[in-house]
Protein backbone atom coordinates (compact mmCIF):
# COMPACT_ATOMS: atom_id res chain seq x y z
CA UNK A 1 0.00 0.00 0.00
CA UNK A 2 2.78 2.43 0.89
CA UNK A 3 4.39 3.70 -2.28
CA UNK A 4 1.00 3.74 -3.98
CA UNK A 5 0.92 6.07 -6.97
CA UNK A 6 -2.21 8.18 -7.24
CA UNK A 7 -3.68 8.55 -10.72
CA UNK A 8 -4.37 12.27 -11.09
CA UNK A 9 -5.27 12.08 -14.80
CA UNK A 10 -8.98 12.94 -14.37
CA UNK A 11 -7.75 16.36 -13.28
CA UNK A 12 -5.07 16.88 -15.96
CA UNK A 13 -5.00 20.47 -17.10
CA UNK A 14 -6.83 21.73 -14.01
CA UNK A 15 -5.30 24.86 -12.54
CA UNK A 16 -3.40 24.06 -9.30
CA UNK A 17 -5.70 26.47 -7.41
CA UNK A 18 -8.78 24.49 -8.46
CA UNK A 19 -11.08 23.70 -5.54
CA UNK A 20 -11.26 20.09 -4.44
CA UNK A 21 -13.70 18.14 -2.26
CA UNK A 22 -12.60 14.96 -0.55
CA UNK A 23 -15.07 12.38 0.68
CA UNK A 24 -14.19 9.20 2.54
CA UNK A 25 -15.81 6.09 3.86
CA UNK A 26 -14.29 3.86 6.51
CA UNK A 27 -15.94 0.83 4.98
CA UNK A 28 -14.26 -0.15 1.71
CA UNK A 29 -16.18 0.51 -1.48
CA UNK A 30 -16.94 -2.72 -3.30
CA UNK A 31 -16.60 -2.91 -7.08
CA UNK A 32 -20.41 -2.66 -7.29
CA UNK A 33 -20.39 0.43 -5.00
CA UNK A 34 -17.76 2.01 -7.23
CA UNK A 35 -19.77 1.21 -10.36
CA UNK A 36 -22.86 2.88 -8.87
CA UNK A 37 -20.86 5.93 -7.76
CA UNK A 38 -19.26 6.30 -11.19
CA UNK A 39 -22.59 6.01 -13.01
CA UNK A 40 -24.41 8.48 -10.76
CA UNK A 41 -21.56 10.99 -10.60
CA UNK A 42 -20.92 10.83 -14.36
CA UNK A 43 -24.50 11.98 -14.87
CA UNK A 44 -24.31 14.62 -12.14
CA UNK A 45 -20.92 16.04 -13.21
CA UNK A 46 -21.93 16.27 -16.88
CA UNK A 47 -24.89 18.47 -15.93
CA UNK A 48 -23.40 20.31 -12.93
CA UNK A 49 -23.84 24.07 -13.16
CA UNK A 50 -23.45 27.22 -11.11
CA UNK A 51 -25.86 30.04 -12.01
CA UNK A 52 -26.83 28.16 -15.20
CA UNK A 53 -23.16 28.04 -16.29
CA UNK A 54 -21.52 24.66 -16.86
CA UNK A 55 -18.72 23.67 -14.54
CA UNK A 56 -15.58 21.99 -15.85
CA UNK A 57 -15.44 19.27 -13.22
CA UNK A 58 -14.07 15.80 -12.75
CA UNK A 59 -14.00 13.10 -10.11
CA UNK A 60 -12.29 9.84 -9.33
CA UNK A 61 -12.28 7.10 -6.71
CA UNK A 62 -9.11 6.13 -4.88
CA UNK A 63 -7.92 3.24 -2.74
CA UNK A 64 -11.46 1.82 -2.28
CA UNK A 65 -12.28 4.50 0.33
CA UNK A 66 -12.02 7.96 -1.22
CA UNK A 67 -13.96 10.11 -3.65
CA UNK A 68 -12.27 13.22 -5.03
CA UNK A 69 -14.21 15.90 -6.92
CA UNK A 70 -12.74 19.06 -8.41
CA UNK A 71 -13.85 22.06 -10.45
CA UNK A 72 -11.24 23.66 -12.70
CA UNK A 73 -10.47 27.20 -11.50
CA UNK A 74 -9.89 28.29 -15.13
CA UNK A 75 -13.62 27.96 -15.80
CA UNK A 76 -16.78 28.83 -13.91
CA UNK A 77 -16.59 28.45 -10.15
CA UNK A 78 -18.84 26.35 -7.97
CA UNK A 79 -21.08 28.48 -5.75
CA UNK A 80 -23.25 27.88 -2.70
CA UNK A 81 -26.18 26.27 -4.48
CA UNK A 82 -23.98 24.16 -6.75
CA UNK A 83 -21.98 22.96 -3.72
CA UNK A 84 -25.19 22.12 -1.90
CA UNK A 85 -26.23 20.10 -4.95
CA UNK A 86 -22.91 18.21 -4.92
CA UNK A 87 -23.16 17.40 -1.23
CA UNK A 88 -26.80 16.35 -1.53
CA UNK A 89 -25.94 14.14 -4.49
CA UNK A 90 -23.01 12.50 -2.70
CA UNK A 91 -25.22 11.97 0.39
CA UNK A 92 -27.87 10.38 -1.82
CA UNK A 93 -25.28 8.07 -3.38
CA UNK A 94 -24.02 7.14 0.08
CA UNK A 95 -27.57 6.28 1.16
CA UNK A 96 -28.08 4.21 -1.98
CA UNK A 97 -24.93 2.12 -1.41
CA UNK A 98 -25.25 2.10 2.38
CA UNK A 99 -21.96 3.91 3.07
CA UNK A 100 -21.21 7.16 4.93
CA UNK A 101 -19.10 9.21 2.51
CA UNK A 102 -18.93 12.14 4.93
CA UNK A 103 -16.95 10.54 7.75
CA UNK A 104 -14.45 13.26 8.69
CA UNK A 105 -13.84 12.11 12.27
CA UNK A 106 -11.35 9.43 11.28
CA UNK A 107 -7.85 9.97 9.93
CA UNK A 108 -6.68 7.52 7.25
CA UNK A 109 -3.21 6.11 7.98
CA UNK A 110 -1.18 3.82 5.72
CA UNK A 111 -0.01 0.68 7.49
CA UNK A 112 1.67 -2.40 6.02
CA UNK A 113 -1.63 -4.20 5.50
CA UNK A 114 -3.61 -1.27 4.14
CA UNK A 115 -5.36 1.86 5.29
CA UNK A 116 -6.50 2.07 8.89
CA UNK A 117 -8.82 4.83 10.12
CA UNK A 118 -8.17 6.34 13.55
CA UNK A 119 -9.91 9.03 15.57
CA UNK A 120 -7.57 11.77 16.87
CA UNK A 121 -7.58 10.08 20.27
CA UNK A 122 -6.75 6.67 18.77
CA UNK A 123 -4.03 8.22 16.60
CA UNK A 124 -2.46 9.86 19.65
CA UNK A 125 -2.53 6.52 21.49
CA UNK A 126 -1.00 4.64 18.53
CA UNK A 127 1.76 7.25 18.27
CA UNK A 128 2.63 6.91 21.95
CA UNK A 129 2.47 3.09 21.74
CA UNK A 130 4.89 3.18 18.79
CA UNK A 131 2.44 1.42 16.47
CA UNK A 132 2.79 4.40 14.16
CA UNK A 133 5.47 7.10 14.14
CA UNK A 134 6.00 10.64 12.93
CA UNK A 135 7.08 9.26 9.53
CA UNK A 136 3.90 7.18 9.13
CA UNK A 137 1.90 8.30 6.11
CA UNK A 138 -1.60 9.70 6.28
CA UNK A 139 -4.02 10.94 3.66
CA UNK A 140 -4.63 14.60 4.44
CA UNK A 141 -8.37 15.12 4.07
CA UNK A 142 -8.08 18.85 4.91
CA UNK A 143 -6.60 19.76 1.51
CA UNK A 144 -8.72 22.19 -0.51
CA UNK A 145 -6.84 22.71 -3.78
CA UNK A 146 -5.88 20.28 -6.52
CA UNK A 147 -2.22 21.40 -6.53
CA UNK A 148 -1.89 20.61 -2.83
CA UNK A 149 -3.71 17.33 -3.34
CA UNK A 150 -1.35 16.26 -6.13
CA UNK A 151 1.71 16.97 -4.00
CA UNK A 152 0.67 16.55 -0.37
CA UNK A 153 -2.38 14.27 -0.06
CA UNK A 154 -0.16 11.40 1.08
CA UNK A 155 2.13 12.93 3.67
CA UNK A 156 4.04 11.97 6.81
CA UNK A 157 2.24 12.73 10.06
CA UNK A 158 5.09 15.07 11.06
CA UNK A 159 4.37 17.25 7.99
CA UNK A 160 0.58 17.26 8.33
CA UNK A 161 -2.03 19.35 10.11
CA UNK A 162 -2.03 16.74 12.88
CA UNK A 163 1.30 17.96 14.28
CA UNK A 164 -0.44 21.06 15.66
CA UNK A 165 -3.20 19.00 17.30
CA UNK A 166 -1.32 16.04 18.76
CA UNK A 167 2.14 15.98 20.36
CA UNK A 168 4.20 13.76 18.10
CA UNK A 169 7.01 11.79 19.75
CA UNK A 170 10.32 11.99 17.94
Amino acid sequence: MVGTTINTSPFNGFDPSSRIWLFQTIEPLSKEDQKVIRQLLDTFISGWTAHQQSLQAAFNLYLDHFLVVSVDAQGNHATGCSLDALHQHVASIGNQIGKDLFNRLHIPVFLEDGIVFYTKKELKTRLHEGIICSDSLILDQTIQQIGEWRNMWITPIKSSWIRSMIPIPS
